[in-house]
């Protein structure tokens, strides 16, 4: 049996597919005689921006709808609370990493 495996994915952003896949894997993993399965919070320092500036991007005609909603907003926000709820109550969440000496340092917890 093993004490401890960690994930890997990309699970930050607030879409259903998203949260359900490394939440299924990690109870995949767990039922597999597992005693600790983290999802490893790493988002490369390089990257944030480019994910982010992309996002924002493929969403900009939406984003100006909303700016000018606030029910929609109200939604949102509500919408992305329930999704910070989930992964807090049923993924345990590495701390957080930024970089390849981060993710080694990861093996000493």
């Amino acid at each position: 049996m093993l004490n401890r495996v960690a994930i890997m994915t990309w699970y930050h952003f607030n879409n259903y597919g998203t949260v359900l896949q490394v939440y299924s894997l990690r109870k995949k993993i767990q039922s597999l005689c597992v005693k600790t399965v983290d999802v490893i919070q790493y988002m490369p320092k390089h990257k944030r921006k480019s994910i982010l500036k992309r996002f924002v991007y493929d969403n900009l005609k939406t984003k100006i709808t909303v700016a000018n909603d606030t029910r929609i907003q109200n939604l949102i926000k509500e919408k992305d609370n329930k999704f910070d709820e989930f992964r807090e109550k049923y993924l345990t969440l590495s701390k957080k990493v930024h970089s390849p000496t981060d993710l080694f340092m990861l093996n000493d917890v």
